[in-house]
């Protein structure tokens, strides 16, 4: 039972009596149809201890709504269980209010809505995956500040606007993924400042312009994936520094063109496709 975590006399939970309906027990939000419980609020109750794996707590399958807050949970870990909750709403703004945060994955829901500008306050954040979600808008710059961030995926989403300058902020990034959604314009000549990174995928956007010649100094780049967008010009020769690459795939652009001879660089490319629109000499 919940009253197990009671550790006082606060007067919320004095009202819980057995012999009573529960939906009116304070803190206890009702469906007025069929009388499922939807919220359940015990912010400042005074409850501690371990929240465990077999609290009556999961067998809110209608829950909707949920507080915690201002208890003392300090030694318990966050049980499985509460993936059983799967009508529970969580705000995806609430989480700039967990400063020690180090890796958010949130891929394949259905967030919506447009990404938190307080999210750039998550210093400690390694891993970021919002992928595969509906979320929409444009990406706030602030998340130029999460400097500790390695990897960070949003592909598949709604996302649309330019990239923020900002990004090349982020040094420590091995792996970034933006397939799939409606960014457009060019790409910023700062992301070739990240030179820890290993992987960028940005295919099937509606990028444009021309490839920076910043990007010959992505020296540990293994995968990049252009494909499907509106990119044009001529291929810089810089590329041919990418010595690491096994992949590249720049199909479906508007590039043209020569390939630069100093392609012949790249020993360990296992997989390239220029299909559509590009000239071999």
């Amino acid at each position: 039972m919940i009253t197990d975590y009671y550790n006082g006399s606060y007067p919320k939970m004095k009202s819980w009596k057995a012999d009573t309906d529960c939906c009116s027990w304070d803190g206890i939000t009702c469906d007025p149809e069929n009388g499922h419980v939807v919220g359940l609020n015990l912010s400042n109750s005074w409850l501690s201890g371990t929240l465990k794996s077999n609290s009556s707590l999961f067998n809110l399958r209608h829950l909707q709504k949920l507080n915690l807050a201002l208890n003392d949970f300090s030694s318990s870990t966050i049980p499985s269980q509460f993936g059983q909750l799967v009508k529970l709403f969580w705000g995806i703004s609430q989480f700039n209010r967990l400063p020690q945060l180090t890796s958010l994955s949130l891929p394949s829901n259905n967030f919506h809505g447009q990404l938190p500008s307080t999210w750039g306050n998550l210093a400690k954040l390694t891993s970021l995956d919002l992928s595969n979600n509906l979320f929409h808008g444009e990406i706030p710059s602030s998340l130029g500040n999460l400097s500790q961030l390695t990897s960070l995926s949003l592909s598949s989403n709604n996302f649309r606007g330019q990239l923020p300058s900002t990004w090349g902020n982020l040094a420590k990034l091995t792996s970034l993924d933006l397939s799939y959604n409606l960014f457009h314009g060019e790409i910023p000549s700062s992301l070739g400042n990240l030179s820890q990174l290993t992987s960028l995928y940005l295919s099937s956007n509606n990028f444009r312009g021309q490839l920076p010649s910043t990007w010959g100094n992505l020296a540990k780049l293994t995968s990049l994936d252009l494909s499907n967008n509106l990119f044009h010009g001529e291929i810089s020769s810089s590329l041919g520094n990418l010595s690491q690459l096994t992949s590249l795939y720049l199909s479906s652009n508007n590039f043209h063109g020569q390939l630069p001879s100093t392609w012949g660089n790249l020993a360990k490319l296992t997989s390239l496709d220029l299909s559509i629109k590009y000239h071999l000499p």
